[in-house]
C-alpha cells in the first residue's frame, strides 16, 4: 500500500469508528484498540539483544513493548506508533525478520516507515476532525498556541511535541 497524509487519517478514523464504534470519546483508549485487534502490550523490551518494539506472530495476535521508564502519554504514542506500523507495513520490510513466521519491527533511525507511523499516532490520537474543532473552536478562539498545546496534552493525552506537530501538519 503507498502511505499518503490523506490514507493515514481515513484509515486511522476508520479503525477509531470500526472497533471503538462511531461516538468514540477522546482520549482515544488505545489499549481497547489494541486488544480489538488482537494485540497487547508488555513492558520492556523483546529480548536484551533484540530490541524491537513490536513483535506480529503468525497467527496475527501481536504485542507492542512500551519502555520501562516512560510517561504514561508517551506510551499511549507508542502503542498508537505500533499499531500504526501493524496496519500499515505488515508487509516484509527491510527491518524485519521472519524467520520464525513472526514480523519484527524495530528502526535505529528515522524512515519513512517510522515518519508513517508517526503520522498514523498523532491521527490516531487526535483524529482530525476532534482535533480540528478543539483548535479552531471558539471555546479556544482567543487562547494562545501555548495554551492550545497545553489544553491539547489534556485533552487527547498525548506528549506535547506530538500535539504541536498534528497541529501544525493540520495547517492550523
Amino acid at each position: 500500500m503507498v502511505v499518503t497524509a490523506e490514507n493515514v487519517e481515513t484509515i486511522s478514523f476508520e479503525l477509531l469508528v470500526t472497533y471503538l464504534g462511531p461516538g468514540f470519546k477522546v482520549p482515544v483508549d488505545v489499549e481497547l484498540l489494541l486488544e480489538k485487534l488482537g494485540g497487547k502490550v508488555a513492558v520492556g523490551t523483546d529480548t536484551e539483544d533484540n530490541p524491537v518494539s513490536l513483535r506480529v506472530a503468525a497467527d496475527g495476535t501481536f504485542t507492542v513493548f512500551v519502555a520501562s521508564n516512560t510517561s504514561y502519554r508517551k506510551d499511549r504514542f507508542t502503542i498508537a506508533h505500533e499499531i500504526g506500523h501493524f496496519v500499515l507495513h505488515r508487509q516484509p520490510c527491510d527491518h524485519c525478520s521472519n524467520t520464525t513466521n513472526e514480523f519484527y519491527r524495530y528502526s535505529k533511525g528515522r524512515d519513512r516507515k517510522d515518519m508513517e507511523a508517526n503520522a498514523f499516532a498523532g491521527a490516531l490520537l487526535m483524529p482530525k476532525p476532534v482535533f480540528t474543532r478543539f483548535w479552531t473552536g471558539s471555546e479556544y478562539a482567543d487562547c494562545s498556541v501555548e495554551t492550545k498545546l497545553d489544553r491539547g496534552v489534556q485533552l487527547f493525552q498525548a506528549p506535547r511535541g506530538v500535539v504541536n506537530v498534528r497541529h501544525q501538519m493540520l495547517g492550523l
